[in-house]
């Protein structure tokens, strides 16, 4: 049994041998390009329901075929890649593409189905909760949608006017409405590699990494900010005592799919239950300290630069890769033991369940060292201890052995980069972890820190970082007093630091942002965190 949307619809097309149920498989023959792609794409979402979203920086590919008329469109859905391919035609400037075509047939349960894409048109309506919606419905009065062809890009001629997917005559999920096709000309910034030297990246507070930075005169480049993208790099310009990281710089074409482009954004994190994050033309301003040979920023925190698809201005928190909050940079220095861990006392952090014999902690575990620095994390391990016991990771030792899945061996240092997904796992950051733990008979539970210099064969550690799991309370083996000191209402300044984002200490006037932090009378400290520009 066959189930056909023109049996359904009743749509009367002549001329076409694409409704004839003809299905192009194989690239046709012809001049094949890629174009970087923008629409405003629909698709079904992970609740079933159909979605909608500018989508940007996707690669779209078209044969033009040698005759000069014929022309190709490879997946015409921005968001299904299934090899479909239909075909239009060009003649004065104008590409037009004629519907129904057939992109597939498919079977289940003995019904075969067709699969079409069809131009649709839009028609609005109240639900029933007195919202206004949107449905797409096929076109009764035209079949054909039109591009226009000029200066190296294809453009939808009109606009709210889907090239849809169709099937039972009725839409199902997947359309690009608003399509442009761009031939894209830009070139991504080189390093200068031999005069490229190491320095640290640190960005999102809790996480660092190494990277290359070259400073050629008054230019700088920056690679290797994103491990994704390693050969991706960026160029900025010192301008007396800052340097200037201009916004919509082109990184290259990713894994023969997509443009990415280094935006800043303005972050909008409480209007929605997912941060969104807008692009918007302005450029990222550094204080350039020769001195500590620095950069560090003078935006608000809300600016945030960002990797993501495209570089049209707007909310596209979907096209957003990754994110670089608080990013600044610190010329490499002689490597010294790691960073102390801390605990994620606003996530709650710890868990214990004594019926269950079982708990975990949350904490971090900066890969940097205490001069700032970016620890390679392939070197980088950390290590639970119950009270001045090292908690050894054994999964035989644990009454729920499914947590420590792929530890092959009991181990008492783990590996920076071990995940599980399971009882070991990245939590909140990536220098965040959760670790579930079998033995409860302790007072404290502590975090350290372990770094094997690979090019020195010397291993240093960090302190302990102790939590009192009754009271909260943080300490440091050696110290008496956790690091999250308050001023108490009658002690008296004594003196007040100011550090850049490194540890580095400075003078007031240093420029950026920089953490403030008094001492009172009475011990306590407190830490604030300023921009001075």
């Amino acid at each position: 049994m066959k189930k056909s949307l023109l049996a359904l619809a009743g749509i009367m097309v002549t001329g076409s041998a694409f409704a004839a149920g003809e299905i192009i498989t194989e690239q046709p023959e012809g001049t094949l390009r890629t174009f970087h792609g923008y629409s405003h794409a629909y698709y079904v979402s992970s609740w079933g329901y159909t979605a909608h979203e500018d989508h940007d920086g996707f690669a779209r590919q078209v044969v033009f075929a040698d005759n000069g008329v014929d022309v190709y469109f490879k997946d015409p859905f921005s968001k299904m890649t299934k090899n479909f391919w239909i075909k239009g035609t060009l003649k004065d400037g104008i590409i037009t593409v004629e519907t129904p075509q057939l992109l597939e047939v498919t079977e289940k349960d003995g019904v075969e189905t067709e699969w079409f894409v069809q131009r649709l048109k839009p028609e609005t309506y109240t639900d029933d909760w007195g919202d206004l919606r949107t449905k797409w419905l096929i076109d009764d009065e035209t079949t054909v949608i039109t591009y226009k062809y000029e200066d190296n890009c294809i453009i939808q001629t009109e606009e709210d006017v889907m090239l849809g997917l169709v099937a039972d005559g009725e839409h199902q999920f997947y359309g690009d409405v608003n399509v442009v096709y761009t031939g894209l000309n830009e070139k991504a910034a080189q390093l200068p590699e031999d005069i490229a030297e190491a320095w640290t990246m640190r960005y999102k507070t809790t996480y660092a990494q190494k990277i290359q930075i070259a400073i050629d005169d008054d230019d700088v480049f920056i690679r290797g900010f994103w491990p994704d993208q390693p050969a991706a790099c960026i160029k900025g310009k010192i301008e007396g005592d800052k340097m200037i990281l201009p916004t919509a710089q082109y990184l290259g074409f990713m894994n023969d799919a997509y443009y990415t482009y280094f935006m800043v954004t303005s972050v909008d994190r409480y209007s929605s239950w997912v941060p969104q994050y807008t692009t918007i033309p302005e450029n990222l301003e550094f204080a350039f300290d020769k001195d500590n040979m620095s950069f560090t920023p003078l935006f608000d925190e809300e600016i945030v630069p960002v990797v993501r698809y495209g570089k049209t201005i707007g909310v596209l928190s979907a096209n957003t890769l990754v994110t670089f909050e608080n990013m600044s940079f610190k010329q490499q220095s002689e490597i010294g033991a790691p960073e102390d861990p801390s605990f994620q006392i606003d996530n709650d952090c710890f868990g214990l369940y004594p019926d269950y014999n079982w708990g975990y902690i949350r904490f971090n575990v900066p890969n940097l060292d205490v001069n700032g620095n970016a620890l390679d994390t392939e070197n980088f391990y950390y290590s639970i201890y119950l009270d001045e016991e090292v908690l050894v990771i054994d999964p035989e030792d644990a009454n729920y052995p499914e947590q420590y899945k792929d530890v092959e061996a009991p181990m008492t240092e783990i590996p920076f980069n071990f995940d599980n997904k399971n009882g070991i796992t990245q939590s909140s950051s990536m220098a965040g972890r959760y670790l579930q733990f079998f033995h409860l008979d302790f007072d404290e539970i502590g975090v350290q820190s372990i770094y094997k210099n690979p090019e020195t064969g010397v291993e240093s550690r960090s302190r302990i970082a102790y939590l009192n799991p009754e009271t909260m309370e943080v300490r440091y083996a050696g110290i008496e007093n956790g690091i999250d000191s308050v001023e108490s209402d009658n002690a008296q300044v004594t003196g007040v630091n100011v550090y850049d984002l490194f540890g580095n200490k400075v003078s007031a006037s240093h420029k950026g942002i920089v953490i403030e932090v008094v001492r009172y009378t009475d011990g306590t400290t407190k830490s604030t965190k300023k921009v001075i520009r």
